[in-house]
């Protein structure tokens, strides 16, 4: 269903005039979807090109932000999401709750050499990973200012990219014939 709307979404933003659609992920659940349904544009012939954002982090801001942490690790709920949280919405933070259960790995299922669906809760039955109590609002903004730039940055590289689409166009061309290829060339 939700690959369904985004194709909708996908194709209204394309009958609207534009070419480039830039998704920007909100959520680290969609991680390896969000790639997926980039590659599955190639089913067919598109009028437009579908951008996966991936901004990487300001590195002066990286720097100032590496010295404000108290951790060098995390992943939900841990002290960068909350020092975000402390920043844009401090009303919603309970920082004093913060030590009640523990966001360390729990490791359930190290030994096996296989994914299984049950990864996040192996580690993570409390459903946070991370030690937020050290985050702060001024460490939250840094943050969010370094997520800006590199953002920024992304939107002004995908607006001037004209390769990737030209690339699609002709995939999209050669795709119609793929008994039809190049002479092999050989080296001499």
């Amino acid at each position: 269903m939700l690959t369904s709307l985004l194709q909708a979404v996908c194709e209204t933003i394309s009958r609207n005039g534009f070419e480039k659609v830039l998704i920007v992920n909100g959520h680290g659940g969609n991680n390896n979807w969000l790639p997926y349904f980039c590659q599955t544009q190639l089913a067919e012939r598109r009028d437009y090109a579908v951008y996966i954002a991936n901004p990487f982090p300001d590195p002066q801001l990286s720097k100032q932000i590496g010295k404000l942490r108290k951790t060098d690790w995390g992943g939900h709920a841990c002290e960068m999401e909350t020092a975000g949280m402390l920043a844009i919405r401090p009303d919603l933070v309970q920082l004093d709750r913060a030590s009640r259960e523990s966001g360390l790995p729990m490791k359930r299922l190290r030994e096996l050499p296989a994914y299984s669906v049950m990864f996040w809760y192996a580690d993570y039955p409390n459903h946070f990973a991370g030690e937020p109590s050290g985050a702060t609002a001024e460490l939250g903004n840094l943050q969010l200012e370094s997520h800006i730039r590199g953002l920024t940055k992304v939107y002004e590289a995908v607006k001037k990219d004209a390769v990737a689409p030209k690339l699609q166009a002709e995939f999209s061309a050669r795709s119609e014939t793929p008994l039809r290829t190049r002479a092999r060339r050989t080296r001499g």
